[in-house]
């Protein structure tokens, strides 16, 4: 609500309030994350409760395990954003039409792999818990029915991309040539999005099982390998510009 109301006020301006343009998005995104942190740490410090930051021994034992599980997770994702800078990069290649096809296609498959991400936390809550309580084949089940759960609504979304793309890439730009570039794609995009929302979901549930590293080689593999030469060699080695930067992030 934050994000949202701070971004419509300072990007427009209301009252007294000037405009800010691009500059106020930024502004208003920025504001609402810090207000998430205050709000978080709140939380944590108040006494009492479940989960607070105040010592109580073994601070040190606690954050070898936490380093232990997290050093991978975040190693994963300073890879998957060197990947995704890279691949922008070759998009960039292809022109100022792809660029903005591709701004489309990824506000559009945002609402897909968010909601995967989604499901995915709520998989690793469920497996932690399972697992901390030793019922270990309820965490499996869990963890599986949630990949199940995300595939299935992929396949719902794959379905809206085949069935309206003219109408889906309209809602973000209006100019014939871009338009039919992100038709194409959205049909190549279709077939990606239950792989990518079961393996979103699958990465989840195993960090929920303290297993940061299988993802984590994983994204170094697919995310740095198979993803940025599967989209050269398809964008621009076969010359299907923008089709084939979707095709190299379907391989991926």
């Amino acid at each position: 609500l934050v994000n949202v109301a701070g971004n419509a006020i300072l990007i427009s301006g209301l009252g007294s309030v000037p405009a800010f343009g691009a500059m106020g998005a930024g502004l208003g995104s920025s504001l609402a994350l810090v207000l998430q942190s205050v709000l978080l740490v709140y939380v944590l410090w108040r006494p009492g409760g479940v989960l607070e930051l105040r010592g109580r021994g073994g601070e040190r034992a606690a954050l070898r395990r936490v380093l232990k599980v997290s050093l991978p997770a975040v190693a994963e994702r300073v890879v998957q954003h060197i990947g995704f800078y890279g691949f922008v990069v070759m998009v960039g290649m292809l022109g100022p039409v792809a660029m903005a096809a591709n701004q489309s296609l990824v506000s559009l498959e945002s609402i897909a792999f968010l909601s995967a991400d989604g499901i995915g936390i709520a998989a690793a809550a469920v497996v932690a818990q399972n697992l901390g309580a030793k019922r270990r084949r309820r965490a499996k089940l869990g963890g599986w029915l949630s990949v199940a759960m995300s595939m299935s609504l992929m396949f719902l979304v794959s379905a809206t991309f085949v069935l309206f793309p003219e109408r889906l890439v309209r809602v973000f730009n209006t100019e014939a040539d871009i338009i039919a570039v992100g038709v194409r794609c959205l049909f190549v995009a279709a077939v990606a999005q239950p792989f990518m929302g079961g393996a979103i979901v699958l990465a989840q549930a195993l960090r929920g099982a303290g297993e940061t590293r299988l993802p984590f080689v994983t994204m170094l593999f697919c995310g740095m390998v198979v993803r940025l030469s599967a989209t050269w060699y398809f964008a621009f080695h076969l010359g299907y510009g923008l089709v084939g930067v979707c095709i190299g992030s379907t391989v991926d």
